[in-house]
């Protein structure tokens, strides 16, 4: 046979050889005796054909050229150049490789040392039962080892009267991101007189805002967010600004390290001023010249002992899974238990997602687990994992490249950290420095790697299977960013499954890409869990810089004070974008927000006055922002107030004062978040909140019956609904329509009501239940009146299931609570806000902030389904304060929602399109209460 070089290689014009064709008389054999005999008999037709032969074969037609001899198969592509015809179909039997293609074997380097762990395997324990149960028993002693180890790791000793410390993640701080701690900081009080003992893991200091976030003039970006340190306000002792990231600081400080993680009390003192900007422990703070309401230190002189035994764990796992690779040649064994290890190490010691307990990241795990495990048998047995290891024997090779390059994948924090990406999308690669450069290289060094894996996959004629494979896999990413409204993510996973296929051969760099790609897999799944592909241009933001419209400030008027107490003042106005656009406004002063105005209220202010003393000495930064409801769009840079009392106008563009978010740990994770928790609100006499259990309601089953419907899973939790039902209905109604809300970490209390209706009166067969003292008819309707008293059921409800059960044993506040109310339920829920804050307002003028701590004060949030506030519940304390908790009320008349408003800051108001009051039916009208509870549990991340 001619192979395809050779004919490539005749002439044009050539003519064709002679043929040498052997010929031989057939003859049939004489008898089945002598078969034998007669196939090695030149006469038999079974014998082999005698080469001496020769038929010359004349053709006296003139030869055919080649290009004629083409078209032929050519005719569609006529219009295509005959060179480049020629070169596509050179290429294409280039693709499908020599005529006798071979797979790749490796052959060991020093055959008889690699091969011994086999050999003595094969010479003490030569029985496959014996070996099972060795398997049984070396993993068996693998998994106690690790708990024990891991056990260690979550003991921490208690502190001397501040008891024991929380584990806390590297993002937390005080300070809520952008305008979430309210106006004046009050939903971040209190300031000073609290403490909180605390515990973070190793390795903190490479948790970064990934996103711009201000600081004054400044922005910080890319590093930890840590502002202060030695030398604010002149002491000695470092001092940080309450937004600052508590671990972080911690480094910092000196109090725990950076390799190791550790214990401490930090302290909240109150306002501070002018933070010194230094650097230690490997991390550098920024300064701030000016004031901030909420400011924190380490106690010193505490006794801690705690220690993060990630390293401990890494060492047991690889160990055991080094000693694994050595012994066996199975490629199910190896891999599924390599797999297996290196998921769990990862996930609960070298890089665990959020949580709050080893519990709460057990079952986070193992949720990622399962799915986790059938993408691994995809992968062993339809992606080449198999063909790799199978009749592998260099154990030392494979131990080395695959097993040494899937536990470097799979430590990509720490050994991949260097490359400065953070994440693969245009918007970081714009921003972050050096990431272009490093894109640049990655392609380069993929290009190169992708180049030697067609010349393997040619020289095993396998080339042109993968071609059509990958075409189909561009050809789906391609479609994708057609997808109106979706933008691709390549996740660590999606890059893993993406290029495994191509190392599905036998050679030593296929070992150690298809390790690193493995790893690379179990590190994604294990942080981050299953990302969706496609994701909103929302989700990839996160907090980044929306686009939003920026509000044009006027110059201001400046008044100053003459002498030496003197109080000057400044004055800002604005011009109003389109109504249909904003809300309102929000404006920061040193990155707190002072003023809020809705630009459709009738008392809505056209201006903000800020007065200081003339004796502060300190430059105050201002930023400007819309309100789109109660969220902000971008901020205006920082306009200043200079000591002087001149204004420097702000640049042009927008500047961000919210940390990085991860909703989707968040509400997804791709899980990081410099989030602001209720813990760390704790005096340091309560102990850290734990999630109730059904045996901490029980004492309530008589006096108040309720029932439960936990999240999944209960560990999970961070907020509790209370739903009242209407008139005459009952608890378990509510309770299904909790399950069917799916409130992402949110415990439902349903309540039952504290009286009963007959049956008879109900013209049921079953009483039902109401929440009044008693039953009173409205003379001017005839129906049962809406306010016939609480008290009872406020008692029940407050002191009981509220302060006892909730904040008294399971250490919980006011902040973690909302209800849900229908009917006379919703007056009950109410009454309850409007009651909880009865104090009368007092202001600090110097400070310009209130003195009373009306975050303890308030809930997170209720709604209302046709209830009206019940005036027997309305304080009758003159110059109160209205509650702060935020309301939504619906299907109520004008005169009901004023009544609201009088004792409410915070009021949405919805009407459906229909009259009759019921809950709600459809799309329209469950939006507006689903937009409600994203909007306030989302504060919690």
């Amino acid at each position: 046979m001619v192979s395809h070089e050779e004919e490539e290689s005749q002439p044009l014009m050539a003519g064709p050889d002679p043929i040498d064709v052997s010929v031989v008389p057939v003859s049939g054999s004489n008898s089945n005796s002598d078969n034998e005999h007669d196939r090695s008999n030149a006469n038999h037709p079974d014998a082999p054909l005698e080469s001496n032969s020769r038929l010359e074969v004349d053709d006296s037609d003139p030869p055919t050229p080649r290009f004629i001899q083409d078209e032929s198969s050519w005719k569609r592509w006529k219009w295509v150049p005959y060179p480049v015809r020629r070169s596509v179909n050179w290429v294409a039997k280039w693709s499908h490789g020599p005529t006798n293609p071979q797979p790749y074997r490796i052959k060991p380097f020093f055959p008889t040392i690699q091969e011994y762990p086999l050999f003595l395997l094969e010479r003490f324990i030569p029985r496959r039962k014996h070996r099972l149960w060795l398997v049984f028993f070396y993993l068996s002693i693998w998994i106690v080892t690790f708990a024990l180890v891991k056990r260690r790791d979550s003991v921490a000793s208690e502190i001397e009267g501040w008891g024991m410390p929380q584990t806390i993640g590297c993002g937390v701080s005080y300070w809520g991101r952008g305008n979430t701690c309210g106006l004046d900081g009050t939903d971040c009080r209190p300031f000073n007189g609290s403490g909180f003992p605390f515990r973070c893991r190793a390795n903190c200091e490479s948790y970064h805002v990934l996103n711009p976030r201000a600081v004054g003039n400044q922005e910080v970006i890319y590093a930890p967010m840590v502002v202060g340190g030695p030398g604010t306000n002149g002491s000695d002792e470092p001092v940080y600004r309450g937004d600052s990231f508590v671990c972080a600081a911690a480094i910092h400080a000196g109090v725990i390290s950076n390799e190791n993680g550790g214990c401490g009390v930090v302290e909240l003192i109150g306002r501070d001023q002018e933070y010194t900007a230094s650097k230690h422990h490997g991390i550098s703070s920024v300064g701030f010249d000016s004031y901030f309401p909420l400011s924190f230190r380490f106690a010193p002189d505490v006794t801690c002992s705690s220690s993060d035994s990630r390293w401990e764990l890494l060492a047991v796992s690889t160990v055991f899974t080094g000693v694994l690779s050595l012994f066996t040649n199975s490629p199910a064994l190896f891999f599924f238990s390599v797999f297996t290890g290196i998921f769990w190490t990862v996930g609960m010691a070298l890089d665990p997602p959020p949580h709050v307990s080893v519990a709460a990241l057990f079952s986070n795990l193992i949720g990622k687990f399962l799915p986790a495990m059938f993408c691994a048998w995809v992968m062993y047995d339809k992606m080449g994992v198999r063909r790799t290891l199978h009749g592998l024997t260099a154990q030392i090779e494979k131990t080395i490249l695959w097993l040494g390059g899937c536990w470097v994948g799979g430590m990509e924090n720490y050994t991949l950290s260097f490359i400065p990406i953070q994440r693969l999308n245009k918007h970081d690669l714009d921003q972050q420095p050096g990431a272009r450069g490093a894109l640049a290289v990655i392609i380069i060094l993929l290009a190169a790697i992708i180049t030697s894996q067609v010349w393997f996959f040619r020289q095993e004629g396998r080339l042109i299977k993968y071609l059509k494979l990958y075409a189909l896999l561009v050809g789906a990413i391609l479609i994708s960013l057609t997808i109106p409204g979706l933008s691709l993510r390549i996740h660590h996973y999606i890059i893993a499954l993406l290029l495994l296929s191509g190392t599905s051969m036998q050679t030593r760099p296929a070992l150690l890409y298809q390790g690193i790609l493995v790893g690379l897999f179990i590190s994604g799944i294990a942080r981050w869990g299953f990302d969706p592909v496609l994701q909103t241009s929302a989700a990839l933001q996160g907090d980044a810089q929306k686009g939003s419209r920026l509000p044009t400030i006027p110059t201001p008027v400046i008044n100053l004070g003459v002498g030496t107490d003197a109080v000057s003042n400044i004055t800002f106005n604005w011009n109003e974008p389109p109504a249909q656009l904003y809300d309102g406004i929000s404006i920061l002063v040193n990155d707190v927000e002072r003023f809020r105005t809705y630009f459709g209220d009738i008392d809505a202010k056209r201006d903000f006055v800020w007065t200081r003393n003339s004796s502060l000495n300190l430059p105050e930064y201002f930023r400007f922002a819309y309100m789109d409801g109660s969220d902000s769009g971008d901020y205006t840079k920082a306009g200043i107030w200079t000591p002087d009392g001149e204004w420097t106008k702000m640049k042009p563009g927008p500047s961000r004062v919210k940390a990085r978010s991860l909703d989707k740990d968040d509400l997804h994770y791709h899980i990081i978040t410099t989030y602001h928790i209720s813990p760390l609100h704790k005096t340091h006499n309560k102990m850290p909140p734990r999630v109730p259990t059904e045996e901490d309601f029980s004492p309530l089953k008589s006096t108040l019956p309720h029932t439960l419907h936990f999240p999944d899973p209960p560990e999970s939790t961070t907020t509790f609904l209370i739903l009242f039902h209407g008139l005459g209905d009952h608890d378990v109604p509510y309770a299904g329509f909790a399950k069917n809300l799916n409130l992402p970490g949110v415990l439902g209390i349903s309540v039952r009501g504290t009286s009963v209706l007959p049956a008879a009166l109900m013209g049921t067969d079953v009483p039902g239940y109401h929440f009044g003292d008693d039953l009173t008819v409205d003379p001017n309707t005839g129906d049962i009146a809406d306010d016939s008293g609480f008290e009872k059921a406020r008692k029940l409800v407050m002191e009981k299931l509220i302060t006892e059960v909730l904040i008294e044993k399971c250490g919980w506040e006011m902040r973690d609570i909302m209800f849900f109310g229908f009917g006379q339920g919703g007056s009950l829920a109410l009454g309850l806000a409007a009651a909880l804050d009865t104090t009368s307002r007092v202001t600090d003028v110097t400070e310009g902030e209130n003195t009373t701590a009306a975050g303890n004060k308030t809930f997170k949030g209720l709604i209302s389904l046709g209830g009206p506030l019940p005036q027997s519940m309305v304080s009758t304390v003159t110059n109160r304060r209205k509650s702060r908790t935020s309301v939504l009320v619906c299907q109520l008349d004008e005169d009901a929602v004023d009544a609201v408003k009088q004792e409410f800051d915070d009021v949405k108001v919805v009407q459906w399109k229909r009259r009759q009051l019921s809950m709600p039916i459809d799309r329209d009208e469950v939006l507006p209460l689903m937009q409600f509870f994203a909007d306030k549990l989302r504060n919690e991340f």
